[in-house]
């Protein structure tokens, strides 16, 4: 960084929906973060949410939840919320 250069990453993801499926991503992507010194992003569809509201039914399996947040609070992730907007099966609706 001495001469003025600045250095990060940037991953794009789209998670599977098979549970299995996404405890393998979140491990392949911990590796990957893991082994990354610098500053990053990792976006995109996780196909997982945090918290059980952000599920239009307001069921969903509690560990897959868990895990999700404990995989971002791990490495000190942060949810960026889309700011006024909440997405729904492909709908976005303002936040009132």
């Amino acid at each position: 960084m001495r001469d003025g250069s600045f250095s990060w990453a940037f991953t794009r993801i789209y998670g599977p929906h098979a549970k299995i499926d996404k405890l393998g991503m979140l491990e392949k992507l911990g590796r990957v973060r893991d082994g990354w010194s610098g500053p990053c992003c990792i976006g995109g569809d996780f196909n997982e949410i945090l918290y059980a509201y952000e599920r239009n039914t307001g069921v969903c399996p509690f560990n897959a939840m868990a895990e999700f947040r404990d995989f971002i609070n791990q490495r000190a992730l942060v949810d960026l919320l889309l700011k006024g907007m909440i997405l729904r099966d492909a709908e976005v609706e303002s936040i009132q």
